[in-house]
């Protein structure tokens, strides 16, 4: 199966995807725990794998972004009642998942809104 794969990777991508998708319907029919394992690893090294391992990542650091942007505001709302919409769009500007971790602590620290804005206006 390892040797399938090996073949697959010099098709192009439409026809990789057929054939990897076959392989994985046929190893898990056939094949033990070791030898799926063993597959799988020899398909990561495809380029349809990279590209979703990628895919994958992305997506996942998007909803880490979002998932913070919305912790920050929760908290500034529970703390201080209804968030200005500027502040909102302010933050709906910020993709950096550091600065929005930052920003999240600020959240948390802040004795005011103004102190938060406070830390919004400083660029770390």
């Amino acid at each position: 199966m390892v040797e399938a794969v090996s073949l697959a990777r010099q098709l192009a991508d439409a026809e990789q995807r057929q054939t990897l998708a076959a392989l994985l319907g046929l190893g898990h029919g056939f094949l033990s725990e070791a030898e799926m394992d063993a597959l799988l690893e020899a398909m990561m090294s495809t380029n349809l794998a990279q590209r979703l391992i990628n895919r994958g990542y992305e997506e996942g650091l998007q909803q880490g972004v979002q998932a913070t942007r919305h912790a920050v505001l929760r908290v500034l709302a529970r703390q201080f009642g209804s968030v200005p919409p500027t502040i909102e769009e302010r933050l709906s500007r910020i993709d950096e998942l550091a600065r929005l971790e930052q920003l999240h602590e600020a959240a948390l620290d802040a004795g005011s809104l103004e102190d938060f804005v406070q830390a919004l206006d400083t660029e770390s």
